[in-house]
């Protein structure tokens, strides 16, 4: 059994498309999703989604930087989105965790139907919220 075979197996997780020759596999339960993408032999991205106060929130999106600025995280948020055609979406991001800024958050996210959101308190400004109506 290869790497990944055996992450799969550990991890519970399920096969779930391609996103550019990369592999998707799908954890979810009732109140969350789990969306990872694999090279050859590792994880390289990530994105999960989870119920928060009534509101399906997409979270966690991550692409290792040696796999970034080649569409994988507009790719993998994408995917997630497929998920939930009929619900408003929240994502909430950490952009100072990955070195991007808002500009860059912007783009990514408009890109995929999300729309940037007011900031009313200190947690907002921190972690700016996009909404997909």
């Amino acid at each position: 059994m290869d790497k990944i075979e055996q992450y799969i197996k550990v991890a519970g997780l399920n096969p779930a498309g391609k996103i550019q020759g990369y592999d998707v596999f799908d954890h979810s339960s009732d109140n969350s999703r789990w969306l990872f993408l694999f090279d050859k032999e590792n994880p390289i991205g990530r994105v999960s989604s989870v119920i928060e106060n009534g509101e399906r929130h997409i979270q966690d999106v991550y692409v290792n930087p040696e796999h970034r600025r080649k569409g994988l995280a507009k790719a993998l948020v994408s995917k997630m989105t497929e998920f939930y055609p009929n619900e408003d979406l929240v994502l909430h991001t950490k952009p100072q965790e990955q070195g991007l800024t808002q500009k860059h958050l912007k783009s990514l996210y408009s890109s995929v139907g999300f729309e940037p959101q007011k900031t009313t308190n200190a947690f907002d400004k921190a972690h700016p919220k996009f909404m997909r109506p």
